[in-house]
């Protein structure tokens, strides 16, 4: 979770979804204050990128230290852990791999890999694979930002084909890639900041992200986590007749990779997605704006982590994306609609930036029908600033439905940024609740949110409140409590088969705004 993820907004421009312009990376700021967040914001922008392209050999380093550690057995010691297991899976191959090879496997039979050394050589293999992946999801945002580093641009369509044409041998590929990072030759590029290793993290954790929002394998998670919110809106609205649902419009604040927004598009509403962080954006625009068919990727978002596995086909496990047609929402404008659906054009769209710099503007003032939350209230550093904001965008008669633990990410952290273990730039608490290890924790289930206020803003601490606390507040702050529940427990881009599932057991609620109270915090901007 970075705090330093840019403070100012724009929109996601696409023909295929309708969504409106705004603000540009590129665009020309108009006053001294503008131009140095614009620039903030660009660095913030390439520093995330360049963290995509890390990825490569900083995942290999990692694998490539196991490695090492294989070696520096005993050939007696190297033997046994190789006779381990059987036949390892081999990869899933999308769809330019099977035009190129029909003789390659496409279903994930088994090769003649066995062992240790043949799993740290399947991983090595699976990491490529990803790296590919992220490889087009940084081409497309160079594109979509009018990148003039072509040379840079190339080079990574380049490495990407290199990778998936010769697979080459895995211990060289790992030492090559150490050799790339200590010396600055990696497939980054030069003109691009190094990248963190807890960067690199969220970028793993992205593609967790990928597998909970737009797989068949997240169906389960998603069932859980958006369903409620979604049959929420069919309730409160089921006087609206379908044909008219698109003049509702809803606002998903932390909408991750945007599949709950969308879903709620399916069905009909206008809505629009806030995201902070650049690392969900750029996935999220890859996958909603540049994605043409079902399971048109796979990816492997398991293989950076070795504990708790039950089998080596867990580890190695393919995940197909999407597992809908994102471009579903302009057929349903041109198909005939069932069931008297609406016929209107579908109206969806993706905003980036801060929640509370973007919605708490006079414009956005009762602009929208309902706020749907989901796992995202425990991100404020101070909720009355985010129920404030909630209260600010809704109509009197309108609703807030939430969905979400109180994991609060920032706890432990002062105005300053600084706690009591660790300086003013530590980041803030995971989802897996802060365990040591990587970002990713211990089994790699943290999702790469973000929410630092902009630089620009007062910069706040952490408040961490009870759900009492939180349920006295919201009626303190001009709603009622119409609906509420503790939900089953749920995992967070977790893995059925691993040993070690971190769940929680999320509090539901629908909250409608009954009176106008006046506002604490900063006020209401221009």
């Amino acid at each position: 979770m970075s705090n330093g993820d840019a403070g100012h907004h724009h929109a996601f421009s696409d023909t295929q979804l309708q969504v409106e312009d705004s603000q540009d990376l590129s665009q020309s700021p108009h006053d001294h204050s503008t131009d140095q967040d614009a620039e903030r914001e660009r660095s913030h922008f390439q520093s995330v990128l360049a963290s995509f392209e890390a990825y490569l050999p900083y995942s290999l380093a990692s694998n490539n230290l196991r490695r090492r550690s294989y070696y520096a057995l005993t050939r007696s010691q190297r033997a046994l852990l190789s006779s381990l297991g059987g036949k390892l899976l081999r990869p899933l191959l999308d769809d330019e791999e099977l035009q190129e090879s029909s003789s390659m496997n496409s279903s994930g039979e088994r090769g003649d890999r066995s062992g240790l050394k043949g799993r740290l050589d399947e991983i090595d293999d699976r990491i490529r694979r990803n790296a590919s992946f992220l490889d087009e999801i940084v081409k497309e945002a160079r594109d979509f930002i009018g990148e003039t580093d072509q040379e840079a641009a190339g080079e990574s369509s380049n490495s990407s084909k290199k990778r998936k044409d010769s697979p080459g041998h895995s211990t060289e590929l790992a030492a090559e890639s150490e050799h790339s990072h200590n010396h600055g030759h990696s497939h980054t590029s030069s003109s691009s900041p190094s990248p963190h290793i807890q960067d690199v993290d969220k970028v793993r954790s992205t593609l967790k992200q990928f597998a909970r929002d737009w797989s068949s394998l997240g169906a389960e998670e998603r069932a859980h986590a958006y369903d409620p919110i979604l049959q929420a809106l069919d309730r409160l609205f089921i006087s609206t007749p379908l044909s008219e649902r698109h003049s509702l419009r809803l606002l998903f604040p932390g909408c991750g990779l945007g599949r709950l927004p969308w879903e709620a598009a399916m069905r009909g509403f206008s809505s629009q997605g806030n995201e902070f962080s650049f690392f969900m954006l750029l996935a999220s625009h890859f996958v909603l704006n540049k994605t043409t068919r079902v399971q048109e990727h796979v990816i492997y978002p398991w293989v950076h982590t070795m504990s708790n596995w039950r089998t080596s086909d867990d580890l190695l496990q393919a995940v197909r994306i999407p597992d809908v047609d994102p471009n579903a929402l302009t057929h349903l404008a041109e198909a005939e609609a069932p069931q008297g659906a609406s016929q209107h054009p579908p109206d969806f769209s993706m905003v980036a930036g801060d929640f509370l710099s973007v919605y708490s503007s006079s414009a956005e003032k009762a602009a929208w029908s309902a706020v749907c939350t989901a796992f995202f209230l425990d991100t404020a550093r101070n909720p009355i600033s985010y129920l404030e904001t909630i209260s600010h965008v809704l109509p009197i008669g309108g609703y807030w439905i939430n969905l979400g633990p109180l994991l609060w990410h920032f706890e432990g952290t002062g105005p300053d940024g600084s706690n009591s273990l660790n300086p003013p730039t530590s980041t803030s608490t995971s989802r897996t609740n802060g365990l040591s290890g990587t970002a990713n924790g211990p089994n790699g289930s943290v999702p790469p949110v973000s929410n630092s206020p902009p630089p620009s803003a007062p910069r706040e601490g952490s408040i961490e409140l009870t759900l009492e606390e939180v349920l006295d507040l919201i009626e303190k702050l001009g709603f009622t409590i119409q609906e509420r529940r503790t939900l089953p427990r749920q995992s967070y881009t977790g893995h059925a088969n691993s040993m070690l599932t971190y769940e929680y057991q999320c509090e539901f609620w629908v909250a409608r705004k009954v009176r106008e109270v006046q506002r604490t915090g900063f006020g209401v901007t221009g």
